[in-house]
């Protein structure tokens, strides 16, 4: 970041938020070490995102405080009342939308409404979800600062990204022991295998060595992380071929396999025929 650039302040309370005519925002607040917010609510949705520090949530939802920490989110909806208490300095991204936005679309109301009533309303993304979330956020923020064409536009398209990752979320609290974590991490790569995955992310997505998460990987899978990875990636290979929807470089492309001629082994070995023949029984 060029030096000469201002840079926020920290604040001692809540920022003032004005959505612009899209209906969406997102903004930043780092709080002093003397942060104080009263209970309060608004006339638009608010998804928080921690970024640094470890803060305490008091939404009128909730029987108990949420308490966050750095890489968690939460939603809340216009007209809850709620409060932040800082436990140490934080910075935190406040993604903000109006009403009127959300019911632009049936499908961006129905996701909404599915996000806001989770039983679990903290949101621990890690590795590739967390990454993904991160950079729309990161991606907003640029597009609503710079006069680039069709930026309206991307900013509608990384908010409903944003929200279709939180939907997606199982509605549970985050592992707390280490084989929780490597069976969420599991169940991640379940859901995207398509992305460049490798056991030294997935390993420190359960915040865990990486000798350590292959003996509790195979444990629960009986597999190695390779062989669970490529059983991912070939099975859904081996749907889209068998629904006549994809050609075989397409089904390779979409389950994560870029070297055609290491798909054609990796297939052959696992289904016993290389995926022509596949297509044609």
């Amino acid at each position: 970041m060029d030096p000469t650039t201002p840079q926020p302040k920290p604040t001692n309370r809540p920022i003032a938020v004005h959505l612009p005519e899209s209906g969406i925002l997102v903004s930043e607040s780092l709080h002093g070490a003397g942060f104080k917010m009263d209970q309060e609510q608004h006339d638009f949705h608010e998804c928080y995102a921690v970024f640094r520090g470890t803060i305490a949530l008091n939404d009128e939802r909730f029987d108990s405080p949420i308490e966050m920490s750095a890489g968690t989110f939460c939603a809340i909806p216009a007209g809850v009342s709620h409060k932040i208490e800082d436990h140490t300095e934080a910075a935190i991204l406040l993604l903000c939308f109006s009403e009127a936005f959300i019911q632009q679309h049936k499908e961006r109301a129905t996701l909404w409404t599915q996000i806001t009533q989770r039983a679990h309303p903290l949101m621990s993304p890690s590795g590739v979800h967390a990454s993904n979330l991160h950079d729309a956020l990161r991606r907003i923020m640029n597009d609503q600062s710079a006069d680039l064409v069709g930026a309206r536009l991307s900013i509608e398209s990384e908010v409903n990204q944003t929200l279709l990752g939180f939907a997606r979320m199982p509605d549970s609290p985050p592992g707390q022991n280490a084989e929780e974590r490597v069976a969420e991490v599991i169940r991640n790569m379940g859901e995207s295998f398509f992305e460049p995955w490798d056991i030294d992310l997935a390993a420190n997505q359960a915040h865990l060595s990486r000798r350590r998460f292959t003996e509790l990987f195979k444990a629960q899978t009986g597999t190695t992380f390779n062989e669970t990875l490529t059983k991912f990636r070939l099975e859904h290979a081996a749907r889209l071929l068998t629904e006549g929807n994809s050609t075989i470089p397409g089904a390779a492309f979409a389950c994560g396999i870029n070297d055609l001629s290491h798909f054609y082994r990796l297939f052959s070995k696992r289904f016993g025929m290389p995926p022509g023949k596949w297509v044609k029984q």
